[in-house]
């Protein structure tokens, strides 16, 4: 990204080319992935906006095949929207201080100075669900003091079940 777009904040993420591929109700971002072209290989992200949602949201088919979806606001001062590193596994706010994180939000580098968590995200056939409020027992949307490299997972969990155990798998699992 070049620097123009990072002094003002341009983000290299789309919303998605097929506005009706996705709704919101309840709580929860419904996306039909057949509709959704972007997110049919590993790297591919929308960004989704608008439509009486609270906040905006970033959804990537991440390198490691699994879904992602992150509130799309860097915790730095700027609150920038933020990018999928495609092939790098992280993602990057759209500013010049190019702060990075992992995939479940955890802060790897730049002025940020906490991790953003996760929005639980789940395949049903062909649907993604993602649900609006942060999975049970994470706290607030953007976590507190998280130092590098402890930011929880971004697979959903049934009671019980650790992070690494969670089945969050793209539409080829």
């Amino acid at each position: 990204m070049g620097l123009f777009k990072r002094i003002l904040g341009i983000c290299e993420t789309r919303p998605p080319a097929d506005a009706g591929c996705w709704s919101f109700a309840d709580g929860k971002i419904e996306i039909t992935l057949a509709r959704a072209a972007e997110l049919a290989q590993p790297g591919g992200a929308i960004r989704l906006e608008g439509r009486s949602l609270p906040r905006r949201v970033l959804v990537f088919h991440g390198d490691d095949g699994r879904y992602h979806a992150l509130p799309n606001r860097c915790t730095h001062v700027g609150h920038r929207r933020l990018d999928v590193l495609p092939g790098q596994g992280k993602i990057r706010c759209c500013s010049i201080g190019q702060s990075e994180f992992d995939y479940a939000g955890g802060r790897l580098a730049g002025s940020a100075k906490t991790s953003i968590v996760p929005l639980a995200v789940e395949v049903d056939g062909e649907r993604l669900i993602v649900a609006l409020a942060p999975r049970e027992g994470d706290g607030p949307i953007f976590a507190a003091n998280t130092p590098v490299g402890e930011a929880t997972s971004s697979a959903p969990r049934k009671s019980g079940q650790s992070p690494t155990d969670a089945g969050n798998r793209g539409r080829d699992s």
